[in-house]
C-alpha cells in the first residue's frame, strides 16, 4: 500500500450529513448476537473471565450492538465514546432495553481527537473505523496511548485484496445511480442490485439496507483500514500482536530461544500475512501459501483499483474507469488457477465493464460475481509490553 490515501470525507461526516448510523446488526436473536461475540473474542484471546472487572473504552461503538457482549462480561468500567447524535441516541435506547446483566456504559458523544482520560485502560476497542489517511493514522497512535502497560487493543485491520469484489460492486454502483438521486433513492436502487448478492452470505446479521449505505455509497468505506505492517509502524515498539481472527499465523520456533531480539513476534506475524494476502480474497476458498512477490503485487493491484474508484466516483469518470479495467486484468493473471470458479468471475466482471452497459437486472443476477466476497476485516489484539 505504497499510494498515499487522499484526503476525502470520512465516515462520521457522511453519517452526520444524512443523520443515520448504517452499521446495524441483527438481534432479533439475542442469545446468538452474544454468542458470536463470544466466539470472535475467545479467538482473540479474551475469553469472559479476562474482560470481567476490567477497565475497558470502546470507540465508535455506533448504536452500540456489538458493545452488548462486553457489557455482559462485567467490566468494572465500560466506556463507549462515540461522536454520532443518532448512534449515541440509539445506544441509549439499546440498553434501556437489553435485560441481561450487564455492565452499565458510560457514554461519551465526543470524537476521539478531544477525548482525554485521566487514566488509561485495561482494553482498548475500536473496530471498523479508523483508516489509512494521516489523520486516521494519527488518531491511532493515541489509540494505543490509551493502552495501559500490559494492556490489549483490540482493532481491525485489512488486506486490500479483501476489498477487491466491493469495489468492483462500487464501479458498477456509480453507473446506476445519479449525484441528483436522493440517499433513499441511491439506496433503494442498490439494494435492488445488490439484494440477490447479499443474500448468498448465509450468517450475514448487518440488514442490507445499512450495507448499501454503508458500504456502497459511504466515501468513507474508501479509506479502508491499515494493513498489518503499517499498523505496527503506527503504534510502535512497544506493542506485540497477541491473536488474530481470521489465524493465519503459525510460528514453529523453540519457545525458549523467544527472548530479546530473537522474539520477533510482529516481524513472523507479518511473514505470515504476506504469504496469505491471497486468501482474503474470497472467503469461500483457504488456499495454500505462495510466494510474498505474487502476493504483493496482488494487494498493490487491489489498493491501485480502490484509487482509481476513488478517483472514479469524485468525477474522473473516463480514465478512471478505462485503467480500472486494465488493472483487473492484471488481477485476474494474478490469481489465475487458484481456484476456477474465480476466473469465471473475473471473466464475467470484465465481459460487463467492457461492455460498458449496466442495468439493474442484469447485475443482479450475475452469475459468478453474485457469491463473491473477500474477508475484508483481520481483528487484532495487541499487548502494550513492559
Amino acid at each position: 500500500m505504497s499510494e498515499k490515501a487522499k484526503k476525502s470525507q470520512g465516515h462520521l461526516e457522511f453519517y452526520l450529513e444524512h443523520q443515520i448510523s448504517p452499521v446495524h446488526q441483527n438481534i432479533s436473536n439475542i442469545s446468538t448476537q452474544i454468542e458470536r461475540r463470544n466466539s470472535l473474542y475467545r479467538y482473540l484471546g479474551l475469553p469472559r473471565g479476562n474482560i470481567s472487572g476490567k477497565k475497558i473504552l470502546e470507540v465508535g461503538p455506533a448504536s452500540g450492538h456489538n458493545s452488548l457482549y462486553v457489557a455482559s462480561c462485567h467490566p468494572s468500567e465500560f466506556d463507549l465514546l462515540e461522536p454520532n447524535p443518532v448512534a449515541v441516541k440509539e445506544m441509549h435506547e439499546l440498553y434501556r432495553q437489553f435485560d441481561m446483566p450487564h455492565t452499565k456504559p458510560n457514554i461519551i458523544c465526543k470524537t476521539l481527537e478531544v477525548f482525554e482520560s485521566d487514566h488509561n485502560y485495561d482494553i482498548v476497542i475500536c473496530e471498523a473505523w479508523l483508516g489509512i489517511s494521516d489523520h486516521e493514522r494519527g488518531l491511532m497512535k493515541k489509540l494505543s496511548g490509551l493502552v495501559k502497560k500490559e494492556g490489549i487493543l483490540i482493532t481491525t485491520l485489512v488486506s486490500a485484496t479483501g476489498f477487491f469484489f466491493n469495489m468492483v460492486r462500487r464501479l458498477i454502483a456509480y453507473q446506476l445511480i445519479s449525484s441528483l438521486d436522493t440517499l433513499d433513492e441511491k439506496s433503494n436502487k442498490l439494494l435492488a442490485t445488490f439484494s440477490q448478492h447479499l443474500e448468498t452470505l448465509k450468517d450475514m446479521s448487518c440488514p442490507h439496507v445499512d450495507w448499501v449505505q454503508d458500504v456502497m455509497l459511504n466515501p468513507g468505506f474508501l479509506s479502508m483500514h491499515p494493513n498489518p505492517e503499517m499498523f505496527l509502524g503506527d503504534i510502535g515498539q512497544s506493542f506485540s500482536i497477541y491473536n488474530s481472527y481470521p489465524r493465519f499465523s503459525t510460528d514453529w520456533r523453540w519457545y525458549k530461544s523467544l527472548y530479546g531480539q530473537n522474539k520477533k513476534i510482529n516481524q513472523v506475524f507479518t511473514e505470515n500475512y504476506y504469504e496469505n494476502i491471497h486468501n482474503f480474497f474470497d472467503y469461500r476458498f483457504v488456499f495454500n501459501q505462495r510466494s510474498k512477490k505474487l502476493n504483493d503485487e496482488l494487494e498493490r493491484l487491489c489498493f491501485k483499483l480502490r484509487n482509481l474508484v476513488k478517483e472514479f466516483e469524485e468525477g474522473n469518470k473516463r480514465g478512471s474507469f478505462s485503467e480500472a479495467i486494465k488493472v483487473i486484468e492484471r488481477v485476474k493473471d494474478n490469481i489465475a488457477g487458484l481456484e476456477r470458479c474465480l476466473d469465471k468471475s473475473m471473466d464475467e466482471i470484465l465481459f460487463l465493464l467492457k461492455k460498458n452497459q449496466f442495468d439493474i437486472k442484469s447485475v443482479s443476477k450475475m452469475k459468478y460475481l453474485k457469491e463473491c466476497f473477500g474477508r475484508e476485516l483481520i481483528y487484532v489484539t495487541v499487548i502494550r509490553d513492559n
